[in-house]
């Protein structure tokens, strides 16, 4: 059985910046993560603030939820922007998508 699940959530932005690349990115805070899994394999479309650190949070997290990361590719999108792209193998328990993006907003919002 192939289990298919996938989750974007996204807070508002009130602020002129934010993914687009519209403003400055100074008011750019909350991250925009995407989520969808394919029986076993997860795939992770992450766009957040660049800061010192976030990378190696961001995959700490993952593991600490029982993944095991297969590929990782971050590439700039703007000046204080970074997209990350994370593909990776549920190895313990049933997790959704819904629940893999909910921890890694609150993992990022802890960095911040």
């Amino acid at each position: 059985m192939v289990f298919d699940s996938k989750c974007c959530i996204s807070a508002p932005n009130n602020d002129a910046a934010g993914p687009s690349g519209s403003g400055s990115g100074s008011g750019y805070s909350s991250p925009d993560i995407e989520a969808s899994i394919r029986g076993n394999t997860a795939l992770l479309n992450i766009c957040c603030k660049k800061r010192r650190g976030v990378l190696v949070m961001i995959l700490s997290e993952l593991e600490n939820q029982g993944l095991s990361i297969i590929n990782t590719n971050v590439i700039p999108f703007t000046d204080s922007c970074l997209n990350i792209t994370i593909t990776a193998k549920i190895e313990e328990g049933v997790l959704s998508a819904v629940e893999l993006v909910k921890n890694l907003k609150i993992a990022l919002r802890s960095l911040s």
